[in-house]
């Protein structure tokens, strides 16, 4: 499993990480003829969120794909201040593509996370060469909002048997986990269950059940980033938004129970009226986390945007191999994601 140090000045962190490109679905190094593309995954889930990008071979054989388990996220290690923000994150983010001596990078960002994208824009503008933005978040949360994310962490806590000392799912009432389980896959995937949403959905509660429970320190990670990063959250104004100046496509996903198109809109406004004349704004169908259910339209958005924005006619790496449009490829997640009865050489049906 890669690991990569970082001394930051938040504590250091190890960060787990996964560089994919068109010769390898686990290589130690990016192919510096190709454009990377970092991918920042959302609330509650580590990098295999992004499953159904790194198996797409019109994305994988263009790009170097690079995935990352932030801060308090998956296989990541390292403890977690009282005090850590998107600014933070986005400073270790940095910390982390300067160890791999990567000077030039497109950011794909999901839900909260996207702030961590826009600081790193605005702080780093010549490492960040584009922004793709999903699932934004308005200014401040919603108060409907901030209370189903408030009931949804009483729900973990609650759920926590806190005289087994245990450690994992076993110190964990099931039916309470349950309940859990079905608030978060409706306010992430509302109804569709499906095996890779269902796989993701069991491999970020194996995670969190060890990073997020079973010690003080843990649960207080827990609480800084499913409530912290969204009910305290950093407003951002004109002179920020000013300092980014790279295109940036906001994605908005039209089923999303949380923020309506209209936050979207505000913050292309937001952009345009600071002076970043290379804003798009689409929207796609699907829940929160359309980019598992929905990779068919969210995929060539991501291909197109990146493509828009670098030099044309980039060389293919070597080892490139002729695949099929619809075959999909072997990522860095094939097992874990199959411990959760996930393949993806199998129908819908089959995976069920």
């Amino acid at each position: 499993m890669p690991h990569l140090k970082v001394n930051s000045p938040t504590g250091d962190v190890n960060f787990f990480y996964n560089i994919t490109t068109p010769a390898s679905p686990s290589s130690p190094a990016i192919d510096p003829n190709l454009p990377s593309v970092l991918f920042i995954h959302g609330e509650y889930v580590p990098q295999q969120i992004f499953e159904a990008q790194f198996s797409d071979p019109e994305l994988r054989n263009r790009f170097n794909l690079i995935g990352i388990d932030l801060r308090g996220y998956g296989a990541t290690g390292g403890f977690t201040p009282k005090t850590y923000t998107p600014t933070h994150a986005a400073h270790d983010l940095y910390l982390f593509l300067e160890a791999l001596q990567i000077s030039k990078i497109h950011i794909f960002a999901l839900s909260i996370n996207t702030h961590i994208a826009l600081v790193l824009a605005a702080t780093h503008p010549d490492l960040v060469h584009s922004l793709m933005l999903c699932s934004t978040v308005p200014p401040q949360e919603p108060e409907g909002v901030a209370a189903g994310r408030v009931e949804l962490f009483e729900f973990w806590s609650d759920s926590q048997v806190q005289e087994s000392g245990g450690r994992g799912l076993k110190g964990f009432d099931e039916d309470l986990l349950a309940t859990l389980l079905k608030g978060a896959q409706q306010m992430l995937f509302s109804d569709n269950a499906t095996p890779l949403a269902e796989a993701v959905t069991l491999v970020s509660l194996e995670y969190n059940a060890i990073g997020w429970a079973g010690t003080p320190e843990a649960r207080e990670t827990g609480h800084t980033f499913c409530l912290d990063w969204f009910l305290e959250r950093r407003v951002f104004d004109v002179d920020f938004f000013s300092k980014i100046g790279c295109p940036v496509a906001i994605i908005h996903c039209e089923d999303d129970i949380a923020y309506p198109f209209g936050h979207a809109e505000e913050l292309q406004a937001q952009l345009t009226q600071a002076g970043n004349a290379r804003v798009t704004l689409c929207q796609i169908p699907g829940p929160r986390y359309a980019n598992v259910l929905y990779p068919e339209i969210l995929n060539p958005i991501i291909r197109n945007h990146i493509l828009s924005v670098t030099e044309p006619n980039n060389p293919p790496g070597k080892g490139v191999s002729v695949v099929k449009k619809e075959s999909l490829l072997e990522t860095p997640f094939k097992e874990i994601l199959a411990k959760y009865g996930y393949r993806a050489d199998s129908s819908d049906e089959d995976s069920e």
